[in-house]
């Protein structure tokens, strides 16, 4: 398919070796994906990088002063996009990210990158709620909801692990290492600043916003009112002169435009 790692005659295989061609097919993927995600359909694509929501991630109100970061909508439901997903353009990747082996397999999250493209592919696997900080006494704030890529480790299993004491011998200690790294999301709240006429919170580097919430003064609960989808919704693919886009609300449009071969006016129309 893409990049591969060449294993010659009589080599002895290693678990980095294995990790990497995991790694390779996993980048391979995400590329593909990116390539029909970004905006102008071009991979790499470094001036038009793709930031967005596929499906899920809406935001409603819980009890009291609690966000819920859904991982399904009615729409997304309607079209078999489980669970919520999203990509991120990470430009501190550019170069692929670490081919090393594990050196600490007992620590959650060390050793080897899950991606080695730019694009990182996020789940929400389960809805999230997410507890405001108490409304001011005297004044409004808006508050931002930020979605950003994460990896997570699971399985956590005893294998036996080789500790060389010289070049020539060494011996196996039984060692609790994870066997499983997936993708995964981390959310949280950017408190805004109470004020007569509040704004809302500049979004933190690396991160992707999801919702902006109106706090007002003394305030004990939310309501949808009060919440503003911000989630930047990428399309799916791109169909000749066509486009198939979301809305705000993950409904699915097919936008045409057509140019007049005579007069060169472009026209648009969205079903």
């Amino acid at each position: 398919m893409g990049r591969r790692n060449i294993q010659n005659y009589l080599e002895e295989r290693l678990s980095s070796d294995i990790n990497q061609e995991q790694l390779f097919s996993s980048a391979d993927l995400q590329n593909i994906l990116m390539a029909l995600f970004t905006p102008d359909g071009v991979y790499p694509s470094p001036n038009t990088p793709t930031n967005g929501i596929l499906g899920g991630f809406q935001v409603t109100p819980g009890t009291g002063l609690v966000a819920v970061v859904n991982v399904l909508t009615a729409a997304t439901a309607a079209s078999g996009l489980v669970p919520g997903i999203g990509f991120q353009y990470d430009p501190t990747n550019l170069a692929g990210a670490s081919n090393a082996d594990a050196s600490t397999p007992a620590t959650p999250g060390a050793g080897i990158d899950l991606t080695d493209s730019p694009f990182r592919l996020f789940f929400l696997n389960a809805n999230q709620s997410l507890t405001l900080t108490a409304a001011d006494p005297t004044n409004p704030r808006i508050d931002l909801i930020e979605a950003q890529w994460n990896q997570t480790v699971s399985n956590k299993t005893t294998r036996q692990i080789w500790t060389p004491t010289s070049s020539t011998t060494g011996y196996w200690t039984p060692t609790s290492v994870y066997k499983e790294q997936e993708p995964d999301v981390t959310l949280k709240v950017k408190t805004g600043t109470p004020a007569g006429s509040p704004v809302t919170p500049s979004v933190d580097a690396n991160f992707i916003a999801i919702a902006s919430i109106y706090v007002g003064a003394t305030v004990t609960s939310l309501n949808q009112g009060n919440i503003t989808d911000k989630r930047p919704l990428i399309g799916v693919s791109r169909m000749g002169n066509s486009f198939l886009m979301n809305d705000v609300n993950g409904n699915n449009h097919t936008v045409t435009i057509q140019v007049d071969p005579v007069s060169g006016a472009a026209s648009f129309n969205i079903n």
